[in-house]
C-alpha cells in the first residue's frame, strides 16, 4: 500500500486534471534547492543555527537527496521557459543522489553530523531527478 501526504495527494490530482485540459502545459518539477536565500527551516539555515548556539553534534537523516543549487534550478527553469518542444512535468535538479550527511559536510566541518534524524515511512531511501527531458532542451 501506498503511504502518502495529503500535499502529494493534492500535488498529483492537480497535475492529473492540468493534463487533461487541451492545452501544452509544462511545469518544473524542482527537487532539493538550496543557496541564495534559504528559508529558516531548511537544512543549511537549521545547521548554522545550531553551531551559532554552541552545540557540538546535528541530527540528520540517513537518506540520499537530490541537491541543486538555485542557480542551477533557476537556469533550467529559464531554459524550460523559454522552449515549446518539451512539455509536461520536467524534473529539475542534479540527476545524483548524494547521502544528505556528505552534502551537510561539504559546507560545515565544525559540527559532528549524527544520522539519528528519522526518515518518513513514504520517503524512499533515495530519491533523485530523472534529467532525460531536461536533458533535450
Amino acid at each position: 500500500i501506498e503511504i502518502q501526504t495529503h500535499y502529494a495527494l493534492a500535488k498529483r490530482l492537480l497535475r492529473q486534471k492540468l493534463e487533461d485540459l487541451p492545452i501544452n502545459l509544462k511545469w518544473a518539477q524542482l527537487f532539493y534547492v538550496y543557496g541564495g536565500n534559504d528559508k529558516p527551516y531548511k537544512l543549511i539555515p537549521q545547521i548554522r543555527k545550531v553551531i551559532e548556539r554552541g552545540e557540538k553534534t546535528f541530527s540528520i537523516i540517513d537518506a540520499e537527496r537530490d541537491f541543486i543549487h538555485v542557480k542551477n534550478a533557476v537556469q533550467a527553469i529559464c531554459d524550460i521557459a523559454l522552449q515549446t518542444d518539451v512539455t509536461g512535468r520536467i524534473e529539475v535538479g542534479s540527476g545524483q543522489a548524494i547521502p544528505v550527511i556528505d552534502f551537510a559536510k561539504r559546507y560545515f566541518h565544525e559540527i559532528e553530523f549524527v544520522k539519528d534524524y528519522p526518515a518518513n515511512d513514504y520517503e524512499p531511501f533515495s530519491y533523485f531527478c530523472n534529467l532525460q527531458k531536461l536533458n533535450t532542451i
